[in-house]
């Protein structure tokens, strides 16, 4: 009886029939100002498009780039359509590695900060300053599609993405547009860490809040608890054992799935800003 209380209160509101999210890798990739296109391909010209995209409106372009930066370069880059008001790479961390540059984890549209580098064509070349971004993992859907999960613009979430080793990602930010369709997209880093190999369904596990500054800044996006933010608990964890817990002033709480949390005790681990997480077995080091 316990332990489907606490699991009912873990699920956070969320019921069974809450929709699965499908999750698509989104690989590097670059979105061309119309100035651009010309520089690099020729006067006049205007984006091929090759093949739809999930997201309504958006293309495959035959066109590719080369980027180059002074200490690496990366090949056959996609080129996605229509073309936009300007010129962004967006990136995984292991390309940045691949480059040797260091951008900021950005939302699309988002170029505060954002790293310097070349793009090369059979037409030209183009000096793309403050263009390249580490593309921010995010969830796109319609009102509708907000209105049957339970979540609005802005809002961060929690998101299980199911594969051959299922993660969950923290923090992930909803964009909702009537012109959206529902689809979560994760970079090629992420999906290996998960071991995915094509499209993936993602699991909303909890709710969570608007940011102040609005969805769109690497402030919205809270960094990972270090290893040492971390604690561990087992058996059935009491309001005492909680605030001895909290005490410590770790702020994620790591439990096996046999564990059981009491109600009082997921009160005052919540009440503290104590995330909890249920660890199929062992113990995270």
């Amino acid at each position: 009886m316990i332990r489907e209380i606490v699991e009912k209160l873990l699920s956070s509101g969320l019921s069974e029939d809450t929709p699965d999210i499908p999750v698509e890798i989104s690989a590097r990739h670059v979105h061309l100002s119309q100035e651009d296109v010309a520089a690099l391909f020729g006067a006049g010209h205007a984006l091929t498009a090759k093949r739809e995209l999930s997201q309504p409106g958006q293309y495959l372009c035959e066109e590719r780039v080369k980027l180059v930066t002074p200490k690496g370069e990366i090949s056959s880059v996609a080129v996605l359509g229509p073309a936009r008001s300007k010129t962004q790479v967006e990136l995984s961390a292991g390309d940045a590695r691949q480059l040797g540059i260091s951008p900021p984890l950005r939302l699309s549209g988002n170029l505060t900060g954002a790293a310097d580098l070349v793009l090369v064509a059979a037409g030209g070349a183009v000096n793309a300053r403050g263009s390249a971004i580490i593309a921010q993992n995010h969830i796109h859907m319609n009102p509708q599609e907000a209105a049957q999960l339970g979540v609005r613009d802005g809002l961060r979430v929690r998101v299980s993405v199911q594969g051959a080793r299922s993660l969950a990602f923290e923090g992930v930010p909803v964009r909702v547009n009537p012109g959206f369709r529902l689809a979560m997209h994760i970079d090629v880093d992420e999906a290996n860490a998960c071991l995915l190999a094509g499209r993936a369904r993602g699991r909303l596990l909890s709710r969570g809040q608007t940011t102040s500054a609005g969805v769109g800044t690497a402030a919205d996006i809270p960094p990972a608890p270090a290893p040492s933010d971390w604690d561990w608990a087992e058996g059935v964890i009491t309001e005492a054992i909680a605030k001895k817990l909290c005490a410590t002033g770790k702020k994620r709480l790591l439990l096996p799935m046999r564990a059981i949390l009491t109600p009082l005790a997921m009160d005052i681990l919540a009440s503290n800003q104590v995330t909890v997480e249920r660890m199929a077995e062992g113990r995270a080091g």
